[in-house]
């Protein structure tokens, strides 16, 4: 059975707490997960502990793409090895990935956080030797937002299907599989009952097991908004206020943009109405009590986008009625154009966000302002969220099938005018989620050191700020975001021998239509584990393209031209495609060591042959005299060059290279003979 992530086929399959590949089973490394939510005065400050465990004879890398929230900043990053306790430290991206690739090398146990995508991000630990274990954790803050005067958490724990081409290189895309993931809850809360959406109460002294098949939505009841107080890196005190939005007396004019892609027949909540089911009456609902005075328009999109019709006040509820059956993909940039283009500039979507969309840069100057409503446990606000942020609109989240209470949030959020931050980093106002948040940093010093709150008050700032400023300031407060990622490097470690072989961990499979409902799902999982254990592999998308996608990481990479002409001739040509099909099918994360050691053990045989008849070329022994290598592993540092964006592909380069660097390996093969095609 094949599995695929996003536009990529990963062959794969899952049972419990083992993988399968290639026939071979190999033990998941995630082995256990907490989740701590603090939340005072309408801020959390969430504390995500994972622990991994390499159970395997080999060294690996655990690599777990996860959605930690649109709207949430990581905000620091710990990790516990042998009893010794590293904290990681913010760098400029590159330099993070620079820090943390060296440290593989040299047989260094590293993590690295990063984000892929505003609301999407990606932990690594590399050189987690056989036998070793260590937990990471993770701390990330974000605001709660308002549904029916009560404060609302969502914490995005899987996906469903999405539609579109990934953005991402296979090493980092998102992966769901059969594999089963519970973790442990415990949530704190200065004032109020905290409460899952089924209704159980949550508590810090009795942690409470969920499995990760679906969002978890906690509702704090009798909890309210007020300020905290934090420390910034320079040591000076910051109030963060946070309150609902004043409703005004402004009227809409508004275009509501609804998604029947065929995604939207999944279920919602605990019951089993649908996406589709509980948007329409939530917008029915939400309509019947809209003023007099406001104007919608009702549009409805899937492949293709379509007017419903118009209306004023409550007449507008009327226009339901035609909304068609969920059906098609989720073509939103398409949609969002052809609402633009008649000439709306208030556009608020529906969706579960199963999308790749990505419409952002075009729509900058359209004056257009986008806000969108998330419904489902396994939507994806990644996409969606940047099109909002960007624009200036804001990302809500309906609770359970209450997708009404979103929809009356986001109307009273609509009838505000500006922009969804302004100010400066001592003073501003941001608008999030129907939340207004006031920042500001006194000229008083705090006898502290920086804390969360101070590093989200920075974290809000980053807009207002050119963006080599915004780095500088992401650094000095230690944050992940865009700009920034979190690296830490075990130097006290023993030293590891070789290169770590991959291991993609994958997020539970989104909770099907056909899983049984139990009344105690949260305090007991086992019979839902079972369950899911029988279900066949979730896809993550329907397509797999035959060649790589092409991202802002490998555009215009190529052959090197020293290489096109070392194979040119009259055949040189069907050779190199020879060497290029060779680099796509190596299996680079689990053969690199074996093909180091100069073994072709378990590569196709033509591979092999690839190989051989490269190694037997004048210039690629002149290489590997240069080199102090042998001809087999020079034509293996050559055809490894050709894997397109493949990271143990890059790392097998490096050590054929023992340091050295590819400008000088341009000068040397420039220097080297021609030889004629094979």
């Amino acid at each position: 059975m094949n599995q695929t992530s996003v536009g990529h086929k990963l062959d794969a399959l899952f049972d419990g707490a083992t993988s399968f590949r290639g026939g071979k089973g190999r033990p998941i490394p995630l082995t256990r997960a907490n989740i701590s939510v603090q939340v005072t005065m309408g801020l959390a400050t969430l504390t995500f502990l994972r622990r991994f465990q390499n159970d395997e004879e080999v060294p690996i890398e655990a690599v777990l793409t996860m959605p930690i929230g649109f709207d949430a900043v990581v905000t620091g990053l710990r990790a516990t090895i042998d009893g010794r306790h590293l904290a990681a430290v913010a760098c400029a991206k590159n330099s993070a990935r620079e820090v943390y690739e060296a440290a593989l090398d040299r047989g260094k146990m590293a993590v690295l956080h990063e984000e892929a995508l505003q609301g999407l991000h990606i932990l690594s630990i590399g050189q987690l030797a056989p036998g070793k274990e260590v937990a990471v954790e993770l701390q990330a803050v974000v605001p709660l937002s308002s549904v029916r005067g009560q404060p609302f958490l969502r914490l995005p724990m899987t996906v469903g299907q999405i539609y579109g081409t990934s953005p991402l290189m296979p090493a980092d895309d998102l992966v769901t599989g059969k594999a089963v993931h519970v973790a442990q809850l415990s949530v704190a809360c200065d004032h109020g009952r905290a409460r899952l959406g089924d209704g159980t109460d949550l508590s810090r002294d009795e942690p409470l097991e969920v499995v990760l098949n679906k969002a978890i939505e906690i509702t704090i009841e009798g909890g309210w908004f007020g300020a905290v107080q934090g420390v910034t890196a320079d040591r000076h005190v910051v109030e963060l206020a946070l309150k609902p939005v004043e409703v005004t007396e402004n009227c809409l004019s508004l275009a509501i943009l609804f998604d029947r892609s065929g995604s939207t027949h999944s279920p919602v909540g605990n019951g089993t109405t649908s996406i589709w089911a509980a948007m329409r009456a939530g917008l029915a609902e939400a309509l019947t009590a809209a003023r007099r005075g406001d104007q919608f328009e009702l549009w409805q999109f899937d492949n293709h986008c379509s007017l419903l019709g118009k209306a004023r006040g409550a007449n507008a509820a009327a226009l339901l009625e035609k909304i068609g059956q969920p059906n098609g993909g989720t073509e939103l940039g398409q949609a969002v154009h052809q609402v633009i283009a008649g000439g709306v500039r208030d556009i608020l979507v529906l969706t579960d966000g199963h999308t790749w969309a990505h419409t952002v840069d075009d729509l900058l100057g359209s004056g257009a302002r986008i806000s969108a409503i998330l419904v489902g446990g396994s939507s994806l606000d990644v996409n969606i969220g940047n099109l909002c942020a960007m624009t200036g609109g804001q990302l809500f989240y309906a609770p359970q099938a209450d997708v009404a209470s979103a929809i009356e949030s986001a109307l009273d959020a609509l009838r505000l005018e500006g922009r969804a931050v302004a100010g400066t980093p001592e003073k501003l106002l941001c608008i999030r989620a129907g939340i207004e948040m006031t920042a500001t940093v006194s000229k008083e010093t705090a006898a502290g050191s920086f804390d969360p709150v101070g590093r989200y008050a920075a974290a809000l700032s980053l807009p207002l700020l050119a963006s080599e400023e915004a780095q500088l300031y992401a650094v000095k407060h230690g944050l992940c975001g865009h700009f920034t990622s979190l690296v830490l490097v075990d130097e006290a470690g023993s030293m590891v021998v070789g290169l770590p072989e991959m291991r993609k961990v994958e997020l539970m499979a989104a909770r099907s239509r056909c899983a049984p409902e139990s009344p105690q799902f949260h305090r007991s999982p086992q019979s839902e584990v079972a369950f899911l254990k029988s279900l066949p592999t979730v896809t993550a998308d329907r397509r797999t393209p035959a060649e790589p996608v092409v991202t802002p990481k490998n555009k215009g990479k190529g052959p090197l031209t020293w290489l096109r002409a070392a194979v040119r001739g009259r055949s040189g040509g069907q050779f190199q495609s020879r060497l290029v099909r060779c680099a796509r099918s190596i299996d680079w994360d689990n053969q690199a060591n074996l093909l180091l050691s100069s073994s072709l053990d378990g590569l196709d045989p033509q591979d092999r042959l690839t190989i051989s008849q490269l190694a037997e070329r004048p210039e690629i022994i002149k290489l590997a005299a240069t080199l102090g290598i042998a001809p087999q592993l020079a034509a293996i540092e050559v055809i490894a060059r050709h894997a397109p964006d493949n990271r143990n592909a890059e790392r097998v380069v490096r050590k054929l290279l023992a340091g050295r660097s590819n400008v000088e390996m341009d000068r040397i093969m420039g220097a080297l003979p021609e030889a004629p095609g094979r």
